[in-house]
C-alpha cells in the first residue's frame, strides 16, 4: 500500500474518534448513552478505530506523524478500556458480555471482538527486549538452568518379546530400502518436470509482493527515524544560535519589570526570587489564576457589605433549607459515572490533529521525511527552558546584589551595619529545614546493583525466558447462542474467544504502556482456573511475551528448596525489586491455591521439602505496595481452586482483582481446535475429513489433551505418509483412547468454586454458571454431556 493509504485510514479515524466523543456526551443529555447495549455499540466502534490506527501507526514512515499518532492510539486504547470496565459493572460484575445480538443487529462477524495487540509493544523496544534475551540466555548457559519441559506425548504400553522385535525391525527395514527407492525415483522424476515446466514468476504473486512491501516499509521507517534523530540535535543547536539570545532578552526584562514591581516603594526591598522547586521565573512569566477563594472574598469585600451577618446565621441554621440541599447532594453520589480520564487525552490528539495535520500540504515530501518546521517548533519550548533556567540562575544573582546594595545603603543612613538580620534569616532559614523524617522500609539489597539480583534470580531458575507464544495460540471460536441463554435467566459458559478478549484487555494493554498503565482502571492480580490443561500456563507465557514483559515464576514447585526458612523474604523481596525496577514483569504463580492453605495435613501430602505457603506473607505484603504505573502483574494459576475452604477461600478470593474461568471447548471451538492443531504440528486434514463427527466425540477433552492426542499422531514418517494415506477419525480414536477426558466431578468442583467469585455469588438469586442444559435451569456446564 501507499503512504497516502495509512493517511487517509489515520484521517478517518481521527474524525471517528470526534463523533464519538459527541455521540458520548450530545448537547441533550438524554441522548447520551445508558444502558449496556449502547455503550456495547460505542466500545465496537472504538476497537474498530483502534484496529485503524494501529495498523496505520505500524506502517506509517513519516516520524512525526507516529508520534502524534501513538498519542491517539494510546488515548483510544484507554478509554476503550474504561468503557469495558464500566460495562462490566452494567453487566451485573461478570467479566465476560456476550454481544451475539448487538453484532447480528450491526451486520458484523464475531472476528470484530478480537482486540489486536499493538506491534510497538515489542517493535518499538526490539534493541532493548534483544540486549536483556542475550543476557539471559547466557546467564541460563552459564548456570546451566534446565529449561521448560516439551509438551507431552501418549507412551505406548510394554515393549515387544526379543523374536517379535526382530521381525518388526527386519519388516521396517524391507520398508525402508523401498521408501529409499521410492524417494530416488521421485526425486528425478520431479527433476525432469522442473526442466520442462517454465519458472514461476516470483514477482507477479501478489502475497510474496505484498509481504516484501511491508518488510521495506519497516527499513524505511528506521531509516526516517534515525534521520529525525539526527536533525533534533542540529536543528536545536540553530534554534539556540538564531533564537536563544532574543528568549533571553524577553525573559530578563519580564524578570525585571517583576521586580519593579513588587519592590516595596516605602523600605525600596526587594522581593524574593522563587524558588527552582516551585517553578522559578516561570511563576512570572506565566503567572497562575487567581483562586476561587480569592475571587470570592475580592466579590464580598465589594459587595457583601452591606449584609446583616444574622440573617446568614438564620440561612445556614435553617433545617428546612440544609433538607433539601442535603438531598441534592445526596443524588449525584448515589448515581455512579463512567470515568472520563482518556477524554482530555483524545481531544487533545485531535486537536493537536486538525491544527498540524488535517490541511497540511505535503506535495512536496514524497518520501514522506520529517518536517524541519515541526521539529524547529518542537524544539523551541525546549530550547526556551533551557535558557530560562540559565537566566533563573543569573537573576538569582543580581536580587542578591540588588538586596546588599538597599541594605549597605540603610545601614549607612541607620550608623549600623546589617549583619545581624542576615544571621536571623539564615537562623530561620535552617529551622524551616528541620522536620521529622518518615520512616522507610529497609532494603536488604541496597547494597547490590540490579544486574547481580537478576543474575542470581536467573541462576535459581525464577527468572525465565518466555517462550514466544501469541494469544491467537489459544484456538477457539465465539459462542453463538450465549446471548439467547442469557435471555433465558442461564449464564453461559465463556467462550475462548471471550477468554481471549479479556486477557488482552486486562492484561497485554495496560502492561505494554506506561501512559495507559497509569490511568486506566487498575488490576493489580489475576487468576486464571480451570480444568487440567486448558490453556493456562499458553496464556500466562503469552501475557510476558506480547507486553515484552520479565515473567518470574515464584511457583510453590519451583522454588521448593530455594532460599530455605526464613530466606523466602528475600527472595520474594528481590523478585518485586527487579520487577519494578526492570517492568513490566509478570510473577507467575503456579498451583496458586496452595500458596493459601493453611491446613498442614494437606501440605504434608504435595511431597514437597518446604511448606507451599511459606511465600503467602511475603506475597501479600509485597502485593499490597504495588501501584498504577509499576506495570508489575501479579498472574495465578489453579486447576483445583476448591481446595481452599472457609479462612483460606476468603484469602485466596479476595487477593485476585480478577478471576478467568478456561473453559473446556466447545462444539464451536472444538472445530476450530482440532485443524489448527493439526497445522501447528505440521500437519492437515483432508477435505473429506468428517470434522463435525470428530468435534462431536471428542466433548469433554481439553484443548491440551487434544494437542497431545495430535501431537502423539503426528510422528514424523507419519506426516511424510500424509499425502499418500489421510488421517481418518478411527486413527485419531485410538489415540484418544489413550487419554482420560475431564471428570464430572472434577468439573462440577470447578463450577462450585466459579458459584462462589465476587461477581457469581451476588447472582445466586438468578441464573447460575454454567446452568444450560437442564429444564428449569438446575444442570451446570452449559448444556454439554461429560463423557
Amino acid at each position: 500500500m501507499a503512504n497516502v493509504t495509512y493517511d487517509i485510514m489515520w484521517r478517518e479515524a481521527m474524525m471517528e474518534l470526534l463523533d464519538q466523543l459527541e455521540a458520548e456526551n450530545p448537547e441533550d443529555p438524554t441522548l447520551a448513552p445508558k444502558d449496556l447495549s449502547e455503550w456495547a455499540c460505542i466500545y465496537i466502534k472504538y476497537l474498530q478505530i483502534m484496529r485503524k490506527l494501529e495498523t496505520s501507526y505500524d506502517q506509517m514512515v513519516h516520524p512525526q506523524k507516529r508520534q502524534d499518532m501513538r498519542k491517539a492510539l494510546e488515548a483510544c486504547i484507554g478509554r476503550m478500556l474504561e468503557i469495558r470496565h464500566w460495562m462490566v459493572k452494567l453487566n451485573r460484575g461478570l467479566d465476560f458480555i456476550n454481544l451475539d445480538d448487538i453484532l447480528v443487529d450491526l451486520k458484523l462477524g464475531p472476528e470484530v471482538l478480537e482486540v489486536p495487540v499493538p506491534k510497538y509493544f515489542i517493535e518499538d523496544r526490539a534493541k532493548e527486549l534483544d540486549d536483556r534475551d542475550k543476557f539471559l540466555e547466557a546467564l541460563i548457559e552459564k548456570y546451566n538452568v534446565k529449561g521448560p519441559a516439551s509438551s507431552p506425548i501418549i507412551r505406548i504400553g510394554a515393549p515387544l518379546g526379543e523374536e517379535e522385535a526382530i521381525m518388526m525391525i527386519q519388516k521396517n527395514e524391507r520398508g525402508r530400502q523401498a521408501r529409499e527407492r521410492g524417494r530416488v525415483a521421485a526425486i528425478a522424476k520431479r527433476q525432469r518436470q522442473i526442466e520442462d515446466r517454465r519458472p514461476r514468476d516470483a514477482k507477479r504473486d501478489p502475497q510474496t509482493s505484498e509481504q516484501k512491501n511491508l518488510m521495506r516499509r519497516k527499513r524505511v521507517q528506521l531509516e526516517h527515524v534515525r534521520e529525525y534523530d539526527e536533525a533534533i540535535v542540529s536543528l536545536k543547536g540553530k534554534v539556540r544560535e538564531l533564537e536563544g539570545q532574543d528568549m533571553r532578552e524577553t525573559i530578563q526584562d519580564k524578570v525585571n519589570a517583576w521586580f519593579v514591581e513588587k519592590r516595596n516603594p516605602q523600605t525600596g526591598e526587594y522581593p524574593d526570587f522563587p524558588e527552582a522547586t516551585d517553578g522559578g521565573s516561570r511563576v512570572i512569566l506565566n503567572p497562575p489564576p487567581p483562586s476561587l477563594a480569592v475571587i470570592l472574598e475580592d466579590v464580598g469585600d465589594g459587595k457583601g457589605k452591606g449584609k446583616d451577618p444574622k440573617k446568614d446565621v438564620a440561612k445556614k441554621k435553617d433545617p428546612k433549607r440544609d433538607g433539601k440541599k442535603d438531598k441534592k447532594d445526596d443524588v449525584p453520589a448515589e448515581t455512579e459515572r463512567i470515568g472520563a480520564v482518556f477524554i482530555p487525552a483524545i481531544e487533545a490528539a485531535v486537536q493537536e490533529f486538525v491544527a498540524k495535520w488535517q490541511d497540511r500540504d505535503e506535495t512536496g515530501n514524497f518520501h514522506q521525511k520529517y518536517d524541519p518546521e515541526l521539529v524547529k517548533d518542537e524544539l523551541r519550548p525546549i530550547v526556551f527552558e533551557e535558557i530560562r533556567l540559565q537566566v533563573d540562575d543569573e537573576m538569582r544573582v543580581l536580587l542578591q546584589n540588588l538586596k546588599d546594595l538597599v541594605e549597605a545603603e540603610r545601614a549607612a543612613k541607620l550608623g549600623k551595619k546589617g549583619k545581624k538580620k542576615k544571621k536571623k534569616g539564615k537562623k530561620k532559614g535552617k529551622k524551616k529545614g528541620k522536620g521529622k523524617k518518615g520512616k522507610k522500609k529497609k532494603d536488604p539489597t541496597a547494597d547490590r546493583s540490579i544486574e547481580s539480583l537478576f543474575a542470581e534470580l536467573v541462576s535459581n531458575g525464577i527468572l525465565q525466558q518466555c517462550p514466544h507464544v501469541h494469544v491467537r495460540d489459544y484456538l477457539g471460536s465465539s459462542s453463538f447462542m450465549a446471548a439467547t441463554l442469557e435471555k433465558a435467566n442461564i449464564i453461559p459458559d465463556p467462550s475462548m474467544a471471550q477468554v481471549r478478549q479479556a486477557l488482552t484487555e486486562y492484561c497485554i494493554l495496560p502492561l505494554g504502556s506506561q501512559f495507559i498503565h497509569e490511568r486506566a482502571p487498575y488490576i493489580k492480580s489475576l487468576l486464571l482456573y480451570g480444568a487440567e490443561k486448558t490453556g493456562k500456563t499458553l496464556m500466562a507465557q503469552a501475557i510476558a511475551n506480547l507486553s515484552g514483559a520479565n515473567f518470574f515464576d515464584i511457583s510453590p514447585r519451583n522454588t521448593d528448596g530455594k532460599y530455605p526458612g526464613k530466606n523466602v523474604a528475600m527472595m520474594i523481596h528481590m523478585v518485586f525489586k527487579v520487577a519494578r525496577t526492570m517492568a513490566p514483569s509478570v510473577v507467575y504463580i503456579d498451583e496458586a491455591e496452595k500458596v493459601f492453605l493453611t491446613d498442614k495435613k494437606k501440605l504434608r501430602e504435595f511431597g514437597s521439602q518446604e511448606p507451599f505457603s511459606r511465600i503467602k506473607k511475603e506475597l501479600l505484603k509485597e502485593a499490597k505496595g504495588l501501584a498504577p504505573g509499576e506495570r508489575v502483574l501479579v498472574l495465578g494459576n489453579s486447576r483445583e481452586p476448591y481446595l481452599c475452604v472457609k479462612k483460606d477461600e476468603r484469602a485466596f478470593m479476595g487477593f485476585w482483582s480478577k478471576h478467568i474461568f478456561m473453559p473446556l471447548p466447545d462444539y464451536a471451538s472444538r472445530r476450530v481446535v482440532w485443524p489448527g492443531l493439526f497445522e501447528r504440528h505440521q500437519g492437515r486434514l483432508s477435505y473429506e475429513f468428517d470434522l463435525s463427527t470428530l468435534a462431536h466425540i471428542s466433548d469433554g477433552y481439553s484443548a491440551g489433551q487434544l494437542d497431545m492426542v495430535v501431537h502423539s499422531l503426528l510422528t514424523k514418517r507419519r506426516i511424510e505418509r500424509l499425502r499418500i494415506a489421510p488421517v481418518d477419525i478411527p486413527e485419531v480414536l485410538q489415540w484418544m483412547c489413550k487419554v482420560e477426558p475431564i471428570s464430572k466431578e472434577i468439573d462440577e468442583a470447578l463450577r462450585r468454586f466459579m458459584d462462589k467469585t465476587p461477581a457469581m455469588s451476588v447472582l445466586k438469586g438468578g441464573g447460575k454458571p454454567g446452568s444450560a442444559g437442564k429444564k428449569g435451569g438446575k444442570k451446570k456446564g452449559g448444556g454439554k454431556k461429560k463423557k
